[in-house]
């Protein structure tokens, strides 16, 4: 509907026309139904056993990486891709900015729908960059391997976050269907490794996959429950929070920041016979800087960041004694990724009467630790020499 000034639309041709796209939704949802799966279905343990004497009996040595049946994967991609070309106008809000409400109740109802049949498939939805539906499973299940009677390894397999999902449908123009190979766990792919050594001779391997929601599972040790739990919800908040970090990093704030520093130089300008000290005298010119800044975080987790500001600058020279006290100007920029970078300090002196003024240009580099860090690097002292300093500071 274009908006022109004035809206004329009639209210049976409105009518027709929300009805008809409500249908059209119920058809998309009834479609899902076709072709939901949770993420314990089809998969494959890609790996195997290899096995090694010993002097009674032998070693098994298993590595194991669980992954999602590739043939049943790439055709499971194949209707995902249809059902967002066709549905992508109708599940879709008109401007792209999520999915339609009446999508979401519907949706709601088919994941109650599918739980009712004794089905782990679960869809959710992520708004936080493009529109995504996403397959999941509803609750955790495990499983366990037994070689010839004895336990090999444990899994569990639990909901997560989009990043981990088989089958991502993707809205963001046009449309794209993707999703992990390999199951995922708190990030990590479910890999298996280890060895189980056997007493006796065995003239056959029997190996069996049990999962605790199929068949008769009695005396299977399928580990831990309420620990991996405890994990997930561990993982959910970490990643909440790490969320919301970057969230406070993006973008331009106001950094302040106050260093103190040393610097140790060598009187190496002619200008060294303007205050009676020998050439090459060692100087020491302690110095106090805060300064008032515009910092930017960037990137996909705005670790990187820059910072520009101006301040303020008092130090002193000492070499045989005091030599001069001053106040100056200062510029400052950086450029850094998580807690380390590079900063260069300018400090712009006001010439005295009948003397030389002493320009710095700090370049060094830097570590933080939380709003405290240490910095050091070279300095180029006009009129003076050649140094190095070290930097404590205190920033935001």
């Amino acid at each position: 509907m274009k908006v022109t000034g004035e809206v004329r639309l009639g209210h049976m041709e409105m009518a027709r026309g929300l009805e008809d796209r409500k249908l059209q939704i119920d058809a998309c949802v009834d479609a899902l139904y076709s072709f939901a799966q949770s993420k314990d279905q089809f998969l494959n343990l890609q790996g195997g056993v290899y096995l090694e004497p010993l002097s009674a009996g032998f070693q098994a040595n298993y590595d194991f990486t669980l992954q999602y049946e590739p043939n049943h994967r790439k055709n499971l991609f194949a209707i995902a891709q249809k059902w967002g070309e066709t549905c992508r106008e109708m599940v879709v809000r008109q401007d792209g900015k999520g999915f339609a409400s009446f999508f979401l109740e519907r949706l709601d109802k088919l994941n109650a729908d599918l739980a009712g049949n004794a089905s782990l498939a679960v869809y959710k939805t992520d708004t936080s960059d493009v529109p995504i539906l996403f397959m999941d499973i509803s609750r955790p299940v495990r499983s366990a391997y037994y070689l010839n009677g004895v336990k090999l390894f444990h899994s569990r397999i639990s909901a997560g976050p989009v990043s981990e999902s088989p089958v991502r449908i993707q809205f963001d123009g046009s449309v794209k269907v993707d999703g992990e190979p390999i199951v995922m766990k708190r990030g990590k792919p479910q890999t298996f490794t280890g060895s189980v050594n056997y007493q006796q001779k065995e003239t056959t391997l029997n190996g069996r996959w049990i999962w605790e929601n199929q068949g008769n599972n009695d005396g299977v040790d399928f580990g831990p429950e309420e620990d991996e739990s405890v994990k997930d919800s561990l993982l959910a908040v970490e990643t909440a929070n790490q969320a919301a970090a970057a969230e406070g990093r993006r973008g331009a704030h106001f950094s302040p920041w106050v260093g103190l520093s040393g610097v140790f130089a060598s009187f190496s300008d002619k200008n060294y016979k303007a205050f009676g000290l020998d050439k090459g005298q060692f100087m020491f010119l302690p110095d106090l800087i805060a300064a008032a800044r515009v910092k930017v975080g960037f990137g996909e987790n705005a670790d990187m960041f820059a910072s520009f500001g101006v301040g303020a600058f008092i130090g002193l020279g000492f070499g045989g004694g005091l030599q001069r006290g001053y106040i100056a100007p200062v510029v400052q920029t950086e450029l850094g990724y998580k807690i380390f970078g590079v900063r260069e300090t300018a400090v712009i002196a006001i010439p005295e009467d009948n003397s030389e003024e002493w320009m710095q240009f700090k370049t060094g580099a830097f570590v933080n630790f939380g709003m405290f860090g240490v910095e050091g690097g070279f300095d180029i002292i006009t009129n003076l020499g050649k140094g190095g300093y070290v930097t404590f500071y205190w920033g935001l």
